[in-house]
């Protein structure tokens, strides 16, 4: 699906000083939102607050000082047809969305999460109070949409809450997260192959990947089956390394691949059968979406926080493990790699059942009214 975007304007925003470089800002989110555009014919730019950086590629953004981003008459004076603002919904951006709001111009407010940020739960009456309190402001700022994009669970979630249902009922709109159109299925034999990206790092951080839950699944795996290799790609930390070295069964086959390029990551899903997921937490899990546009079944545990990527192994997509354990998952990865010996996973199948809902220019069309060509 394409669209004609010719002599549109519709650009990015974030209300974050990131460093707008070409290996990490423009392969995702507001970066890669706006590259989309700008092949669908429209002109658009990132807009972020200063200072610049020497890593910025500053032809794709426009930094300003940061009061401007909360002025009306500046986002008026740029004359644009639409913003795409990433602000996570936070109270303290409110003011950006209302300037945005009230200068006229047609507004998308992405969320990029699984629900569990909001709507939290406590027997705690301060911090109950202050819990409605940022529900309350959330919604406000959400209700200076015109459209509100997110994943299916997540619309689903917030629809059935008393603060949010009213906005998400009016504007909400299921629009998961960006993929790059190289994110394809290669179309390619799979290899008998495993694979889990991340960050591994002993910082804490990185904790909510949950490097030796990772490792200890990789473990288990390969002690149930004699044949899957599993290849696990990003940073690693000493611990992990220190865990890797401990494996007495199996070591041999799985591979610690370390950092690894992203225009090198199609290759990666193109030719394995399963991608896990080991998080404690997360939003829409980019690694998963990734994996499933190139092809690639996914496997995860049954946390609440995991529910978006839960949603993921629908559509004959993957498999959720009974339990939140290695073994557990290692099961539940086992289970999918026979799917793909029996002939019941198929990756154009799983590919095409989910590239579109990772095309962020269904929202364009819906804002603006413009058709497909």
């Amino acid at each position: 699906m394409r669209m004609d975007l010719k002599g549109r304007k519709i650009y990015c925003c974030t209300p974050v000083a990131f460093i707008a470089d070409e290996s990490t800002f423009f392969i995702r989110d507001t970066g890669l939102v706006s590259r989309s555009m700008r092949n669908d014919g429209a002109e658009s730019k990132v807009i972020m607050p200063l200072p610049y950086y020497e890593e910025d590629l500053r032809d794709e953004i426009l930094r300003t000082e940061y009061k401007n981003l909360e002025s009306a008459a500046w986002w008026r004076s740029l004359q644009l047809d639409a913003v795409i603002l990433y602000s996570w919904a936070y109270p303290r951006y409110l003011r950006v969305a209302r300037a945005i709001h009230k200068s006229g111009t047609k507004l998308i407010i992405h969320l990029d999460t699984n629900g569990f940020t909001y709507l939290r739960r406590t027997w705690n009456p301060i911090r109950l109070a202050k819990d409605v309190l940022h529900d309350f402001l959330r919604s406000l700022h959400l209700n200076y949409a015109d459209l509100v994009t997110m994943s299916e669970p997540v619309l689903t979630k917030l629809g059935k809450s008393a603060i949010y249902s009213p906005v998400i009922r009016q504007k909400g709109f299921s629009c998961v997260t960006p993929v790059a159109a190289s994110y394809v299925d290669s179309a390619k034999p799979r290899q008998y192959k495993v694979t889990c990206v991340g960050r591994w790092s002993d910082s804490q951080a990185d904790e909510v990947k949950r490097p030796e839950f990772c490792l200890r699944t990789a473990q288990e795996l390969v002690r149930l089956d004699k044949e899957v290799v599993v290849e696990i790609y990003g940073h690693v930390g000493q611990k992990m390394e220190s865990l890797h070295r401990g494996i007495t069964e199996g070591r041999e086959r799985v591979l610690l691949k370390g950092f690894i390029y992203n225009e090198e990551l199609p290759a990666v899903y193109g030719g394995a059968m399963v991608n896990y997921c080991p998080s404690m937490s997360e939003g829409t899990h980019i690694s998963s979406a990734e994996a499933l546009c190139c092809g690639c079944s996914v496997a995860v545990t049954p946390r609440r926080e995991l529910n978006v990527v839960q949603w993921y192994t629908t559509r004959d997509s993957g498999s959720v493990s009974e339990a939140d354990t290695p073994e557990s998952l290692a099961r539940a990865i086992h289970r999918e790699l026979q799917l793909w010996k029996e002939g019941k996973r198929n990756p154009e199948a799983i590919s095409n059942a989910w590239r579109n809902e990772f095309a962020f220019r269904r929202a364009i069309c819906k804002l603006l009214g413009t058709e497909s060509v």
